[in-house]
């Protein structure tokens, strides 16, 4: 897991009257996905229920938003499968071209879509 992601669901697991993360998603090559957050990073070890799992392998079911700080082709993915399943996104995903941009944009027709990046 990356800097960002592993921040925010330290930052989330330490205020759970706000929210709850439910589910942390990462590329297929990386060697944590399958174990718990807490073996991939040691700082997550509060959230041991928490399977390390790819996009396409994820529970979307009863997701709110999906927090997305990844590499711009895994955004667009992401875009797309939040779209497909009703959940809003927030991105914070940098490096995004004019393609990329726009395929966000059709996914942010069908959900709320926030969308930071420099």
């Amino acid at each position: 897991m990356g800097r960002m992601g592993s921040a925010i669901l330290r930052l989330a697991s330490q205020n759970k009257k706000a929210f709850a993360p439910t589910l942390a998603i990462e590329s297929a090559r990386h060697a944590g996905v399958g174990r718990n957050v807490g073996e991939v990073n040691p700082e997550l070890i509060g959230l041991s229920r928490m399977i390390l799992k790819t996009a396409d392998h994820a529970d979307w079911k009863g997701l709110d938003v999906l927090i997305d700080f990844t590499a711009p082709s895994a955004t667009v993915e992401h875009a797309k499968l939040c779209a497909r399943n009703g959940v809003a996104m927030v991105i914070g995903t940098t490096g995004c071209k004019k393609e990329e941009i726009a395929r966000i944009r059709a996914a942010a027709a069908r959900v709320p879509i926030v969308m930071a990046s420099n």
